[in-house]
Formats: C-alpha cells, sequence, structure tokens
C-alpha cells in the first residue's frame, strides 16, 4: 500500500468495477459443488463482516473462518490462524478427491 501508484491503482479499480454486479457470479460459484473457503477478518473496516451474510447466502456450501485481530488482509495482519484454516480446508477437500482418484485408477 505504500509503493508508488497503489492509490492511482486503487482509483483505477474502483473506476473500472464501480458497474460490476458480482452476485450472477457469485451465485455460478454458489450452485457447483466444488469447496470454497471464505475468510474474513473481523476488523475489516474495507468490507465489514456484516456483509459476509450475502456472501455466505450465495455460497450455500462454503467454509466460512472469521478471523479474529484481522482487518481486510487476514492474510498478512494474521498469517498463522489463515495458513492453519487454509491447510486444515485442503486436508478436508482434497483427501477424499485423491482418495476418488486412487480408485478410479486402473
Amino acid at each position: 500500500m505504500t509503493y508508488k501508484g497503489f492509490r492511482r491503482s486503487r482509483r483505477s479499480d474502483n473506476s473500472a468495477n464501480a458497474e460490476l454486479d458480482a452476485r450472477i457470479a457469485l451465485a455460478e460459484v454458489g450452485k457447483h459443488s466444488r469447496p470454497v473457503l471464505v475468510m474474513w477478518g473481523k476488523q475489516d473496516r474495507t468490507v465489514p463482516i456484516e456483509r459476509s451474510a450475502a456472501l455466505l447466502a450465495a455460497l450455500p456450501r462454503a467454509t466460512f473462518v472469521p478471523i479474529d485481530s484481522a482487518g481486510h488482509l487476514p492474510h498478512w495482519e494474521q498469517p498463522a490462524s489463515t495458513h492453519g484454516a487454509l491447510l486444515e480446508f485442503l486436508r478436508d477437500h482434497t483427501a477424499p478427491i485423491l482418495a476418488a482418484r486412487v480408485l478410479a485408477a486402473p
């Protein structure tokens, strides 16, 4: 955030996406059976955690992990918590996939 051009890039991003309605894309993702992990900083002032309800409504099978003492960038602010949650999620969701592939192998 301290790099030259950061603010300009954020303004450009905001104006380019001002008319974007992500609900359609989220609804499509929510229809799929693939696992989804959502980590959200409890102290996020950019997108407050209260707004997570709408996201989770669109992603009914998502695993939701609120991260304590984190804002909008929980993976930077609380790496131990986010890494732990990510590793647990991957363990829980990749083992069945790998087992199915092994059983299906000739």
